[in-house]
Formats: C-alpha cells, structure tokens, sequence
C-alpha cells in the first residue's frame, strides 16, 4: 500500500499498514509516541524564526527549555529519525505563547512549508501518480486522495488516521484516533500540512480546521476557500 512505501522510504522497519486505501493504521512497539525528525525541523524552525526577529532570546530559552530540547535546537537534526514527540510539544507550544497572538498562525504555515518539502520528495511524486486514472468522471480524492493519511500519518508513531472525503472537491473529514499522546500544539502544524496537500490533491485552495472531541481522539476538517481568497503555495500536482 501507499503509506507502506512511504514508510520504507521513512526507513520505519515496524510498521504495518491497513488495507484499505482510506484507513491506515501505523504500529510500533511499548515505547513512547514519536515524532519524525521532519516535523521536529519544523518545530526548531519556528523557535529560530523567534529568535531571528528578536522575540525570543538565547536566556529564556536556557529558563524554559530542558537541556535535551536545547541539544536538538543547535544540531542537525535528521528527518527520517525518530525523535521524542515530548520535545515537539514543548518547542511548539513555546512558538504559540510566546508570539501570540500570531503563534497559533506561525506553527499552521510552519506546517504548510513541511508538507510543501515533504510533497517535493520523490516517493511522494511517485505515490501521487501510483493509481491508475479511471474511466470516465471520478471523484477528486480517487487517485491522489491517500496523500492526506499517507503524508502526515507518517510522520507519527501510535496513531490512526481515518479519511472520510467528500464530493465537493476540497471537502474532507480526516480522523486521527488512538492520539491520547499526541500533543495538541503540533495539531496545528498537521492542520496546516493538511491544507498544503490538500491544495495538491483537489487543485484549489483548502482552509483546515480541527478540534480534539475527546483525548484521544482529533478531527480535521477541510473545505473549499472563498474562490475571492488569493492562492498560496506551490502548483498542484498533475493529474
């Protein structure tokens, strides 16, 4: 499945992917949540983005950061490694409190800039083109609809992630379940990844929203833009 070649490409040797197109189910083992490299770049991004413009300094960040967050804010970091989703969750929620009232923004287009690298990477070309057009009129997520759950889910151990797509091209339900540790400052960064394939996928501008109904449960929701809004990003990928 799609989601199994994006993983190998991940280098993730234990996962195991449904098998259904609209339902992927990533497993590990006992250990705690992780989170890909990439969206821990993503985060370290957002940090130095603060730092840059003079909204955060080197002292609070000594104050308020554990030494192991701030070992992975001055090396490199490798993005198809695993790392602690713990320190995604505090660099992320250092972003939104800090520079509110813009922080919440901040990690969403944070998000939209991973998922527009993420989307450049050739096995993501590949998958977008792994299905074969079908005759006649077809839905807009039939073939390069699973990149909403292969992407992002990815990028995540111990989670679920359930697409439930609609007609009007752009308009979706993405479920995310068995989330209880997933932290809900990096839902944002999703919900803006969402938004970057999602334009891909439908070919128009897509606004994300989402909401956490239960702990251990989060629901993304995708609707056309106003036609009136300006396009953003990158082109959408051919069909």
């Amino acid at each position: 499945m799609c989601v199994g070649r994006l993983n190998s490409a991940w280098r993730l040797a234990d996962s195991k992917v449904g098998a259904m197109p609209r339902q992927t189910t990533i497993l590990s083992g006992s250990e705690p949540m992780g989170a890909r490299g990439a969206m821990l770049a993503a985060a370290c991004g957002a940090v130095h983005g603060l730092e840059a413009r003079g909204l955060l300094a080197r002292d609070a960040l000594l104050e308020r950061l554990p030494e192991e967050d701030l070992s992975y804010l001055y090396t490199a970091v490798q993005p198809d490694r695993w790392y602690p989703i713990d320190t995604v969750d505090r660099l992320c929620r250092l972003v939104r409190d800090v520079a509110q009232p813009e922080g919440t923004e901040i990690l969403v287009e944070r998000g939209r800039m991973l998922a527009g690298e993420l989307l450049e990477r050739p096995i993501v070309q590949e998958l977008a083109e792994a299905r074969p057009q079908a005759d006649g009129p077809a839905p807009w997520w039939s073939r390069k609809g699973h990149l909403l759950v292969a992407v992002p889910s990815s990028l995540f151990t111990h989670t679920r992630w359930v697409l439930h797509p609609d007609d009007d091209p752009g308009r979706f339900v993405l479920e995310v379940t068995d989330a209880a540790d997933f932290p809900d400052a990096a839902r944002l960064g999703v919900q803006g990844a969402l938004e970057e394939i999602a334009r891909t996928v439908a070919g128009r501008r897509v606004l994300v929203r989402s909401e956490r109904p239960e702990a251990s449960r989060i629901v993304y929701h995708g609707r056309p833009a106003s036609e009136h809004t300006a396009p953003r990003g990158r082109a959408a990928l051919p069909n």
